[in-house]
């Protein structure tokens, strides 16, 4: 049920993308003092007037009838900059930059959760033995106190997701504000949110099991807690493959067709690894009270289906979790270097030297 709401949304996406109504021809890298990629005649109609439908590369103005050598009305940046086609070198410089910066924050989270996900099993293996070597009775408590707290921690470092993913789906300042209302972009921003509280709800609810308090919970408040979950749940799903759609829309407009190849492999990467972390914690809080398998279940006359489908599920998730974060890492770092490159080409190439960068004043 989960993969095949992925792959609808997906589905969805990719029908909605507008570029698909009236792709253009990709383009070539050419030399200094040529023009830009190959594409062209500039986006003038038969007056050599600005042609219906171009809009200004930094606001956004609609500037359809001026001269192709004046300034946009509205922010003063030269028309000219405009009429290039849409490819991200001819962005404006101060959004390619949130971009990077973006990116640069999801980076940082994905690295810091991996680093203290490993360092998990190791804090509680010092936390069980020196409770055991102590006598203390109270080591499930501290454990569970612990894991609760760690969880908390994991949920608030999503903020960092959050905060990257709204940086880089920003809207593009010159194209114009008529996307869906589930469009790509706005479905990453809001659908990456929902980690901050689907995470930290699963660790508490799931410790709740271990401390028993939640198989004691009124059976409608516990139905409620595991819809909440799992709702949420898909709406981060959503919102990461989402995310990883919008990346591939953004590479192939520097173009790299190479990082958008890979920017697909890894939204169905992480898209069905995801589903399956999701289907296997939905899955232990339905068959088990809090989510916890008691220890005297785990035995070969007492593997149940549900069971087995959570113990290979869980093995899976392992490596595949591995595999999908590091690609998803190398992807943002190689998609963060190509927007830095694309950046500097709005400054290097010799026949815009007298058009002045969107957001700098002209040389006097």
């Amino acid at each position: 049920m989960l993969l095949m709401v992925v792959m609808i949304t997906i589905s969805v996406l990719w029908m909605a993308d507008p570029s698909r109504r009236s792709r253009p021809p990709a383009p070539a890298d050419v030399g200094a003092g040529d023009a830009p990629d190959g594409e062209g005649e500039l986006a003038v109609d038969e007056s050599g007037l600005v042609a219906p439908g171009v809009l200004c590369r930094a606001c956004g103005y609609n500037l359809q009838g001026l001269e192709p050598d004046g300034l946009c009305p509205e922010c003063s940046t030269p028309t000219a900059r405009s009429l290039r086609g849409d490819l991200l070198k001819y962005c404006a410089p101060s959004w390619l930059r949130r971009l990077q910066v973006g990116l640069l924050w999801i980076i940082v989270g994905i690295i810091v959760q991996a680093v203290l996900m490993s360092a998990m099993p190791i804090l509680a293996g010092v936390v069980s033995g020196v409770t055991a070597a102590a006598g203390l009775p109270s080591g499930g408590a501290m454990m569970t106190t612990i894991m609760v707290a760690f969880g908390l921690l994991m949920g608030g470092l999503n903020v960092l997701y959050v905060i990257g993913a709204w940086l880089v789906t920003e809207r593009d300042p010159g194209r114009a504000d008529d996307e869906p209302v589930l469009s790509a972009r706005r479905l990453a921003r809001y659908g990456i949110a929902a980690a901050v509280i689907s995470g930290p709800l699963q660790t508490v609810w799931q410790q709740g099991g271990r401390a028993g308090w939640a198989a004691a919970t009124p059976g409608v408040v516990a139905a409620l807690v595991v819809v909440a979950i799992t709702v949420l749940g898909v709406a981060t799903i959503v919102g990461w493959v989402s995310f990883l759609v919008y990346m591939r829309r953004l590479v192939l407009r520097i173009p790299q067709r190479a990082l958008a190849r890979h920017a697909r492999i890894v939204m169905w990467g992480y898209g069905s690894y995801m589903s399956l972390g999701l289907i296997v914690g939905v899955l232990a809080f339905t068959a088990f009270p809090g989510g916890t398998p008691p220890a005297a279940a785990v035995t070969p006359q007492t593997m149940s289906l549900p069971l087995i489908i959570l113990v290979v599920g869980a093995c899976l998730m392992v490596p595949a979790g591995l595999l999908f974060e590091i690609w998803a890492v190398v992807l943002f770092f190689f998609c963060r270097n190509a927007l830095r490159d694309v950046e500097s080409q709005t400054r290097t190439h010799a026949w815009e030297a007298s058009v002045p960068v969107v957001g700098e004043s002209e040389p006097t």
